[in-house]
């Protein structure tokens, strides 16, 4: 769980599912993340990055683009974003796929565009 905010007491949550049966949640902080000692601390890296990665799909699914693939291509399917190709049934979508690493310099995001027929 991701906040701006450091709060280093544990967090609860009671919360009920539709049978009426409550469960309790229960968060403690782990550890907070500094980019600039990452590279020193390389159990680290794996969370950081895994944490950049997930924050992008989240972002991507909100704006409503489709994954497609393994590789984690989102794509936009909305009608007026499509390319018809003329006098056949084929359509063309636009999307990309992105990656994300840690350099000495910092974080690096890779943007590519990709499309894709129909």
């Amino acid at each position: 769980m991701y906040s701006n905010k450091k709060n280093t007491e544990r967090f609860e949550v009671d919360t009920e599912d539709k049978d009426g049966q409550i469960y309790k949640v229960g968060i403690d902080f782990k550890f907070e993340i500094d980019l600039n000692d990452i590279y020193s601390q390389s159990e680290k890296y794996f969370s950081v990055k895994q944490f950049f990665e997930i924050m992008i799909k989240n972002t991507n699914r909100e704006l409503n683009m489709i994954e497609i693939g393994r590789n984690s291509k989102f794509y936009d399917m909305m009608e007026d974003q499509r390319s018809q190709v003329e006098q056949t049934n084929v359509s063309v979508i636009q999307g990309f796929l992105t990656s994300v690493d840690l350099y000495q310099k910092g974080l690096f995001l890779q943007i590519d565009f990709v499309s894709r027929c129909l």
